[in-house]
């Protein structure tokens, strides 16, 4: 199989796990009212996930980085997809947060493996073309899934959307099993990876900038997203058809903001977009670039890695800390 289509199969994963973390945003008012719970606790099964997902990266990273791409993506995929169909048949608030957790564990391997095959497949500016190619279907997610969940959840309320999810990871799981190839090089092993190599990029300015920074954009970002559709069912009444128009409009922004971001690094620096950047908290996406380019800066100040040809040994490690974010 060559790169391009292996583009194409990380970009089609990509796009059909984001789902699990956006598709049933315009429905969270008709889950709580359908498992006869509190706001609270019906947020939690967007909180849980998404601890999970950031907590697991810092997992998955390393034993990308040891074991092998596929060998890590293939299991965490059946954690995804058993996880998935769980959520189909949970008959509780308790249960669906159980299972909704494990879910975005098994989701979490998805962007590192992604990130680590483009770094091993292309190279130079195949490389830039192949992360913008991956990037935007990254971003095509947040946009149609908000827009796919209410349709899906207007007409066949909340179990039809986790139906879907639970589709698609077996389809993931089926697709990725049979056609997605190894492509850890066999020759280079893995130096033992240290929690402390991740101390390191703390330490540095630049990094612990951009991530606190990141951090604080993510989290206003993500209240935005639980706190909307309960103003927009409560105070307007919309349906969940129309809530997922609102989020799409939402998504459109971001996707742009993103080209922007990109272009606004390349005329300033990297420097003096972030501090751009902590000016104007809704410009989110000048984190996902500015924070990605600038660990890949550190690490490539490894001189030892590079002059031992083992830059990309700790490739899994160095995108999972900026993921989990």
């Amino acid at each position: 199989m060559d790169a391009k289509k292996v583009l194409v199969l990380l970009g089609v994963t990509i796009l059909l796990g984001t789902f699990a973390q956006n598709l049933f945003m315009p429905i969270l008012p008709a889950m709580q009212k359908a498992f006869a719970t509190s706001e609270y606790w019906i947020n939690l099964t967007i909180s849980l996930f998404t601890v999970m997902l950031a907590v697991m990266q810092i997992v998955y990273g390393p034993l990308v980085d040891r074991f092998g791409r596929k060998k890590v993506l293939i299991p965490a995929l059946v954690l995804y997809a058993l996880a998935s169909v769980g959520c189909y048949l949970a008959d509780s608030i308790a249960s669906l947060l159980v299972f909704r957790a494990i879910q975005g564990a098994g989701f979490a391997a998805i962007p590192i493996v992604a990130a680590t095959m483009i770094g091993d497949l292309f190279a130079g500016n195949e490389r830039a073309n192949a992360m913008g190619t991956y990037q935007m279907m990254l971003a095509v997610g947040p946009a149609i899934g908000p827009l796919l969940g209410g349709w899906i959840g207007g007409v066949g309320g909340h179990s039809a959307v986790f139906a879907f999810l639970a589709v698609t990871a077996v389809l993931l799981l089926i697709g990725n099993g049979l056609l997605l190839p190894e492509t850890k090089n066999s020759q280079t092993a893995a130096r033992s990876f240290h929690l402390r190599a991740y101390c390191d990029i703390f330490r540095q300015p630049t990094g612990a900038a951009v991530i606190l920074l990141g951090f604080a954009q993510m989290f206003t970002y993500y209240c935005f997203l639980l706190f909307i559709p309960v103003e927009l069912t409560h105070r307007y009444h919309l349906s969940s058809e129309r809530i997922g128009l609102l989020f799409l409009l939402t998504s459109v922004v971001f996707m742009i903001s993103s080209k922007l971001a990109a272009r606004v690094q390349k005329a300033v620096g990297i420097a003096q977009s972030t501090r751009l950047d902590s000016r104007n908290a809704r410009c989110c996406d000048f984190f996902v670039h500015g924070g990605s380019r600038c660990i890949a800066r550190l690490a490539r100040r490894d001189k030892r890695a590079v002059r031992s040809g083992t830059r990309n040994r700790d490739a899994g490690a160095y995108y999972a800390l900026v993921g989990s974010v």
